[in-house]
C-alpha cells in the first residue's frame, strides 16, 4: 500500500498553531468490486497531541500520529478493520478538532463533495515490437485532473510517485534497460487518478490500481 504522505497535497505557510485539514475519497478494486474509503489528514508545523473528526453521518473518528512527531495525523479507513465500503463516504462538512501540545484546541472544516473517481482500468502492459520498450496503457479516468505513477520491484522503489498533469495521458513507456538491476523479477506498476478541490492544495478524490509484469 502506498504511503499516504505522497497523496496529501497540502502546501503550508508556517504559522503558530495552525494546520491544514483534508478529507478525500480513495477508490480501488477490492474483491473485484469498485470499493471506497475515506482518507483523513491533518498537517501542521506546530506539535499536535490529538485529532478527532466529526463525520456528516453523526459519527466521529480518531486520527493516528503518522510519524510519532505530532506533525501529521492521518487515517485511511481502508487500512483498518473497516476495510472498504461499496459506497463512497458521506458528502458534507467534516469537522476536525485539533489539540495542540500547548493545551489549545482549534477547529477546522473541509467539505467532501459527492464527486469520486473510478479505479483506473489497465488496458495492456506489453513489450513494443522492437523488444526494447515496455509500454503500459490504461483507460482514461473520467473526472481526473492528473495521474500519478509509481514503479517498484518488491520493496525496492524504481520510480517514486511522479505526477503527470496532462489528464489526457493514458500510457507510460520505458526502456527495458531501466529495469535491468531488478531482472529477472516482477515489476509492479501503480497508477492513481487524482481530482483536486477548487483550492488545488486539497484533494477531493484519488483512484488506485496496480498491475504486475514478470520480466
Amino acid at each position: 500500500m502506498s504511503s499516504l504522505l505522497v497523496i496529501c497535497s497540502c502546501n503550508n505557510v508556517e504559522t503558530y498553531n495552525d494546520s491544514s485539514a483534508d478529507v478525500f475519497v480513495r477508490s480501488q478494486k477490492y474483491n473485484n468490486t469498485d470499493s471506497y474509503s475515506a482518507v483523513f489528514s491533518v498537517i501542521s508545523f506546530s506539535q499536535m497531541v490529538g485529532v478527532t473528526v466529526d463525520i456528516p453521518n453523526g459519527s466521529s473518528i480518531t486520527l493516528s500520529d503518522q510519524n510519532n512527531d505530532g506533525l501529521s495525523f492521518i487515517k485511511d479507513t481502508s487500512l483498518t478493520t473497516e476495510l472498504y465500503s461499496h459506497v463512497p463516504p458521506p458528502s458534507g462538512i467534516y469537522t476536525f478538532h485539533v489539540n495542540y501540545a500547548d493545551g489549545t484546541q482549534k477547529v477546522y472544516t473541509n467539505t467532501l463533495s459527492s464527486d469520486y473517481l473510478l479505479p483506473p482500468v489497465v488496458d495492456s502492459l506489453y513489450k513494443m515490437p522492437d523488444g526494447k520498450i515496455l509500454r503500459l496503457k490504461w483507460n482514461p479516468v473520467s473526472g481526473a485532473d492528473a495521474y500519478q505513477l509509481r514503479i517498484s520491484s518488491g520493496h525496492n522503489e524504481i520510480l517514486p510517485w511522479m505526477e503527470y498533469p496532462n489528464a489526457t495521458l493514458s500510457f507510460y513507456q520505458q526502456y527495458l534497460s531501466q529495469f535491468s538491476s531488478w531482472l529477472p523479477g516482477t515489476i509492479t506498476f501503480e497508477i492513481r487518478g487524482v481530482k483536486r478541490e477548487s483550492n488545488k492544495n486539497y484533494m477531493q478524490a484519488i483512484s488506485y490500481t496496480s498491475v504486475d509484469v514478470d520480466l
